[in-house]
C-alpha cells in the first residue's frame, strides 16, 4: 500500500468521501455510522492486503491525521465528525494519503470559505476580526480578544475533505504544486 492505493479502497474511498460531503451539506454534521465502519473497514482491508505492514501504515494514518486536526477541532473551527472522517481516509489510505489529504483540505476550505465570505459580502468584517485577534495578541497593554467563530460564516468542511480525498487519488496535487511533505 505504500505511496499506492489499492484499487478497492480508492473505490471505498471515493464513495465515502461523497457520501461524507452529501450528509455535511445536507446536515450539517458527518455521523459515527459513516466515519466509524469506514476507519474500522480501513484497517481490516490495509491487514488483508498488505499484512502487518499496512496494518502500521493504516495505525499511523489513523494518528497522524487525528494529530493534524485534533486542534483545529479543540479550537472550534470544525466539528469532531470532520476529525473522524479524515482519520478513516487515514486507515483506508496510509499515513501519506492521510497527511496529504489533511494538508490539501485546509488549502480547500481555505479558498471555499473565502468564496462564502465575497459572495455574502462579510469578507471585511472577517478580516477586521482575524486583524484585531492578531493585534491584541502581540501587542502588550491590549485586551486580548478571542476569535470567535461566526456560525452564519461556517460551511460543511466534509466537502473539502471530500474533494482532496478524491483529488489526492487521481494524481499527486501537492507535489504538482511543488509541495513535498515528505
Amino acid at each position: 500500500m505504500f505511496g499506492r492505493i489499492d484499487p478497492s479502497l480508492s473505490i471505498f474511498i471515493v464513495l465515502l468521501s461523497f457520501a461524507a460531503a452529501a450528509v455535511d451539506v445536507a446536515r450539517s454534521k458527518i455521523p459515527n455510522l459513516l466515519t466509524l465502519p469506514a476507519l474500522i473497514l480501513g484497517l481490516v482491508l490495509s491487514i488483508a492486503l498488505s499484512g502487518w505492514a499496512g496494518a502500521q501504515d493504516s495505525l499511523l494514518g489513523v494518528g497522524v491525521t487525528f494529530l493534524s486536526y485534533i486542534w483545529i477541532y479543540a479550537l472550534g473551527w470544525l466539528g469532531a465528525g470532520d476529525v473522524k472522517l479524515l482519520m478513516a481516509l487515514g486507515a483506508l489510505g496510509g499515513w501519506r494519503y492521510g497527511l496529504d489529504v489533511a494538508v490539501l483540505s485546509i488549502g480547500l476550505g481555505g479558498l471555499i470559505a473565502l468564496v462564502i465570505l465575497l459572495v455574502k459580502r462579510k469578507l471585511p468584517g472577517f478580516v477586521r476580526r482575524i486583524y484585531r485577534f492578531v493585534l491584541s495578541r502581540t501587542i502588550r497593554g491590549l485586551e486580548p480578544e478571542s476569535l470567535q467563530v461566526d456560525e452564519s460564516e461556517k460551511f460543511p468542511f466534509g466537502v473539502a475533505i471530500g474533494i482532496a480525498a478524491v483529488w489526492n487519488l487521481t494524481g499527486y496535487p501537492l507535489q504538482a504544486l511543488g509541495w513535498r511533505l515528505w
